[in-house]
């Protein structure tokens, strides 16, 4: 605080006076997309581990679920890591005088090719952690149900190499209407799609790997939004680098 004192960037005049409208409203508008995503990724995980909770009462397929969600979010951690340094290069380039628009283009190419490789490179290494899984659980039977969901999450990883930058690239553009917005709609897919892969093999689901399918259906609707929001309807898109980025987004 004395430091923003003495730099004159925090004048203690101001200090309790209430913002104008103008200044208060974007921060409200997108603090409120903000929240509504994180809710939606809270709900969807929330919804996963109730699902995986009734699948069975021996609860061999709740722990073999735990074992693999944590080889994941490992994973997920790097991505995240990613994903918000895109959310902070993307408005500094487009913040510079000299290229603009067209090297924040460039720079959000090179963010998602790293994403791309990344994500190919956690999957390897989820993979390379499989003979390892005695360690996590001295149980056959949990070490047998956790196999084919940890194959299927690092099949997964590659996928969120490329949504987790992207989605760092809209939040860094300030899109954060369309990332509430799609993320909704993942969300609306993956508690559909909950009801019909995720049931128990007895009753003619796939059980745990149901579970992990309906990853995919999620992060699949996401990828998809990124898609739609890079190549035609983002600021940053081709058509679009003409336009100022308030019109854009």
């Amino acid at each position: 605080m004395w430091l923003l004192v003495k730099g004159g960037v925090l004048k203690l005049g101001k200090v309790f006076r209430l913002p104008s409208w103008q200044r208060l409203k974007p921060l409200l508008v997108g603090g409120a997309a903000v929240q509504l995503r994180a809710l939606a990724l809270n709900m969807v995980f929330l919804a996963v581990t109730r699902k995986t909770q009734a699948l069975d009462e021996t609860g061999i397929l709740a722990a073999a679920h735990a074992i693999t969600i944590q080889l994941w979010q490992l994973g997920g951690v790097v991505l995240f890591g990613i994903s918000g340094a895109a959310a902070v290069m993307v408005p500094s380039e487009l913040g510079k005088s000299d290229g603009g628009k067209e090297s924040a283009r460039a720079l959000a190419n090179r963010l998602l090719a790293w994403g791309l490789l990344t994500g190919v490179a956690l999957g390897f290494a989820q993979l390379a952690f499989l003979p390892l899984l005695p360690i996590f659980s001295p149980l056959p039977e949990v070490q047998k149900a956790a196999a084919m969901p940890s194959i299927l999450g690092a099949a997964l990883q590659t996928i969120n190499g490329l949504v987790f930058i992207g989605e760092g690239i809209m939040q860094g553009t300030g899109s954060f209407r369309f990332l509430a917005g799609s993320t909704l709609v993942a969300t609306a897919g993956m508690l559909l799609s909950l009801d019909v892969l995720a049931k128990p093999v007895a009753a003619g689901g796939l059980g745990l790997n149901g579970v992990w399918a309906c990853f995919f259906v999620f992060n699949a609707i996401r990828l998809a939004a990124v898609a739609l929001f890079h190549l035609k309807i983002g600021p940053l898109a081709v058509r679009n680098l003409g336009r100022s980025t308030s019109t854009a987004s």
